[in-house]
């Protein structure tokens, strides 16, 4: 008998900790101008769950042509609510550190965002470095 309550206990206690990381997770109140990063596939999932298809089941879904931008950052420049009771707000971004053409293909939302924590610095090269760096080797 004793076991069974330590096991409820200790599933109490998961859910109750679970709890409190998603509501630390929404409490960021994002602005423009904010860095923000691409929360990872697995956060996610583990967060909204999968639909049928097999993406992500949030309003405007995060759909698996997408997971390239996971792990990416980039700047919020505008806040718009997407519906009337506030439970989406979509937001518009631009300098992204993805490299897929298609970023500004995707509508996008807070809920597939979090805070930029650790960016890797961005090199800063001019148009003549940039050219010859294409033209190198991919081994060097």
């Amino acid at each position: 008998m004793k076991i069974k309550e330590l096991e409820n206990k200790i599933i109490e206690l998961t859910n109750r900790v679970e709890k409190l990381e998603k509501e630390k997770a929404q409490k960021h109140e994002f602005k423009v101008g904010d860095r923000v990063q691409f929360k990872s596939w697995e956060e996610m999932e583990k967060e909204f769950g999968v639909d049928e298809c097999g993406d992500i089941d949030i309003p405007i879904g995060f759909v698996k042509s997408m997971k390239c931008l996971c792990g990416t950052y980039a700047t919020i420049e505008g806040l718009y609510k997407y519906d009337e009771d506030d439970s989406c707000v979509m937001v518009d971004l631009i300098d992204s550190t993805c490299n897929e053409d298609s970023f500004n293909d995707y509508d996008y939302t807070l809920s597939m965002l979090k805070p930029a924590v650790n960016e890797p610095k961005q090199w800063d090269f001019t148009e003549d470095e940039k050219v010859i760096l294409k033209n190198l080797f991919r081994k060097y």
